[in-house]
C-alpha cells in the first residue's frame, strides 16, 4: 500500500519531531513538508495536514479549504486538557483529534485512517446563516472613466444593507473620495477574516458600510485570492456588496509576475453581475472589446455603461445601436452632471440630478 502523504505543522512541541523521525526510519506516512502558516498547509499536495492546536492559523476557514481540495485535518493537543481543547477544535470540523503524548506508530495510524476516503458529513459548525445578497462587481475599461463614482452610487442606491469594497488595488481611491481613514483596509480584514475575527472594526460608516483599499502597492502584494474572495462571500450573507475593481483588461502578466489582476479576476468570476464602465468615444468603445476578451465568459452577467453621455438624444442612439450591435449587451448611459463634480470635491455622496436617477435605475437591475 502507497504510504500516506502529509504536511506536518512546526510545533514547539516535541511530537512534531518524533512524527517526522518515525516517518523517516519506519514509513506508514511521508512527510512532505513542515509549514508554519495556511499559505504553506495550501501550497502543498498532501493528503493529511497534522498542526497543533496552537497554531494561529487553525481555523474552520483552513480546515474547509483543506477538505474542499480532499484532504484531511489531524490536529495535536495538550494531553492535560484534551477534554476542553478538544471540544473546541472539533467544532472546527477537523477529522481526528489525538493527545501530543500519543506514540508515533498510533499517530501515523490515526493519520492514515483519516486518509481513506469517507462519505461527506455536515459541518458541526455551518458559520454564518442568513440569504445571500447581491454580490456586483464594477470595473473601468480603462482609467478615468468613473468606475469608483458609478460603484459609490450603486452601493448608496442598494436596497437594504449595502457594503462599498475598494478592490482598485493599483490605484485605491474609494477611501480619499469619502474623506475616510486609510487604515483599517482590506489588508487588516482579510488577516482578521483569515483568523475567523469578527470584520465590523475594520469597515467605516459613510451611508452605507465601507472597506477602504490597501493603503499602498506593498499591502496588495501579499494577498491571497481566495482569501479575498471569501471575504467578499461573507460580507454578502444578507447585504449586497459592490465591489470597485481596478481599471482595465483583467489579464494576467504575460511573463507570469503577479499583478493586481490575479487578485481582481476571481473576485470578477465569483460576482453576480457584473458592470463594465466606458466612455462614449470610438476609444471607449475599443476598450470595450479588449476588456471583453480578458474577461470572456462574463457576458450572461454583463452589463455596459457608457458614463458622461452628453445629452443629445441622436449622439446616445447612435452610440447604443453601436454597442448593442457589436457586444450583445444590455447598455446602460449615465449622464455628464456636473453634481457628480462638486459632490467630489465636497467629499460627498451624490445625492440629487440626472446622475442620481439614472444611477438609481441600473441599481434596481443589477444591485436589487
Amino acid at each position: 500500500m502507497a504510504e500516506v502523504e502529509i504536511v506536518v505543522g512546526v510545533s514547539a512541541r516535541p511530537w512534531a519531531d518524533r512524527l517526522h523521525r518515525f516517518c523517516e526510519d519506519h514509513g506508514g506516512a511521508r512527510v512532505r513538508a513542515r509549514v508554519i502558516d495556511e499559505r504553506g498547509a495550501l501550497a502543498q499536495e498532501a493528503q493529511v495536514v497534522v498542526v497543533d492546536d496552537t497554531a494561529s492559523y487553525l481555523t474552520g476557514r483552513l480546515v474547509d479549504r483543506l477538505h474542499a481540495r480532499g484532504t484531511a485535518v489531524v490536529v495535536v493537543v495538550d494531553a492535560a486538557h484534551v477534554a476542553e481543547v478538544g471540544e473546541w477544535v472539533n467544532r472546527l470540523g477537523v477529522d481526528a483529534v489525538v493527545p501530543d503524548d500519543e506514540p508515533a506508530d498510533r499517530l501515523v495510524a490515526t493519520v492514515a485512517s483519516v486518509a481513506v476516503p469517507a462519505a461527506p458529513s455536515l459541518p458541526v459548525d455551518p458559520g454564518p446563516i442568513g440569504e445571500r445578497g447581491r454580490l456586483v462587481a464594477v470595473a473601468g475599461v480603462s482609467g478615468g472613466v468613473g468606475a469608483t463614482e458609478v460603484s459609490v452610487a450603486l452601493a448608496h442606491a442598494a436596497t437594504g444593507p449595502a457594503v462599498l469594497v475598494d478592490l482598485d488595488l493599483s490605484s485605491p481611491s474609494i477611501a480619499q473620495r469619502l474623506r475616510l481613514p486609510l487604515h483599517p483596509n482590506l489588508r487588516s480584514a482579510v488577516d482578521a477574516h483569515r483568523s475567523g475575527a469578527g470584520l465590523d472594526g475594520h469597515l467605516h460608516d459613510a451611508g452605507v458600510a465601507v472597506l477602504a483599499g490597501p493603503a499602498g502597492s506593498g499591502e496588495w502584494s501579499g494577498l491571497d485570492a481566495d482569501d479575498v474572495v471569501a471575504l467578499l462571500e461573507d460580507l454578502a450573507i444578507g447585504r449586497t456588496v459592490v465591489v470597485n475593481l481596478p481599471a482595465g483588461p483583467p489579464r494576467p502578466h504575460p511573463h507570469g509576475a503577479v499583478t493586481v489582476a490575479d487578485v481582481a479576476r476571481p473576485a470578477l468570476r465569483a460576482a453576480d453581475v457584473a458592470v463594465a464602465v466606458t466612455l462614449p468615444s470610438p476609444i471607449g468603445v475599443s476598450r470595450v472589446a479588449e476588456w471583453l476578451a480578458a474577461a470572456d465568459g462574463l457576458t450572461d452577467r454583463l452589463h455596459l455603461v457608457v458614463n458622461r453621455t452628453p445629452p443629445s438624444v441622436f449622439r446616445r442612439q447612435e452610440a447604443r445601436l453601436e454597442l448593442e450591435r457589436a457586444f450583445e449587451l444590455p447598455v446602460w448611459f449615465l449622464p455628464d452632471d456636473a453634481t457628480v463634480d462638486r459632490a467630489g470635491w465636497a467629499g460627498e455622496v451624490v445625492r440629487r440630478g440626472a446622475f442620481r436617477r439614472a444611477t438609481r435605475r441600473l441599481a434596481e437591475v443589477v444591485a436589487a
